[in-house]
């Protein structure tokens, strides 16, 4: 026979774990979250807050003329070339808008600005498709940019 004490602590636990998914999905950074720090990072020139969100197999890709180009391949290999970027002293600064999200790819349209040779300020836009896993960015494909 279950006493009324611990009914009312059985209906209790199974109230409180059908709450823990609910729970865990508001605790777990989002896609656009993600990636919204990566660029935070990024326009900050910050390589260590970039790298704690690239997965260690992480691929940097974009479509040129109809060809797919890896211009990173592995996070040692990302993190040397922003290294490198970030010496150059060629500042830029991204914006982010036009989010999509399905399950574990996000698509943003990204718009970077810089101030080129001639001084004036120029911008271009590209869409980027990342792909997020265990809360780290695994993949970005960038399509041909639009000035």
């Amino acid at each position: 026979m279950i006493k009324p004490l611990q009914s009312i602590r059985f209906v209790g636990l199974i109230a409180l774990l059908s709450l823990a998914p609910q729970a865990i999905a508001e605790i777990a950074p989002s896609n656009k979250d993600i990636i919204t720090a990566y660029t935070e990072a990024y326009n900050e020139a910050d390589l260590e807050g970039m790298a704690t969100l690239m997965g260690e197999a992480i691929e940097w890709r974009s479509l040129e003329d109809g060809e797919m180009v890896v211009y990173a391949d592995g996070k040692p290999d990302l993190v040397s070339q922003m290294k490198d970027y970030i010496a150059s002293g060629a500042p830029s600064v991204s914006e982010l808008s036009g989010w999509g999200v399905s399950g574990q790819f996000t698509s943003v349209v990204e718009t970077v600005s810089w101030t080129n040779d001639e001084g004036a300020q120029v911008s271009q836009s590209s869409i980027a498709l990342y792909e997020i896993k265990d809360g780290l960015i695994q993949s970005v494909l960038y399509t041909p940019a639009a000035r």
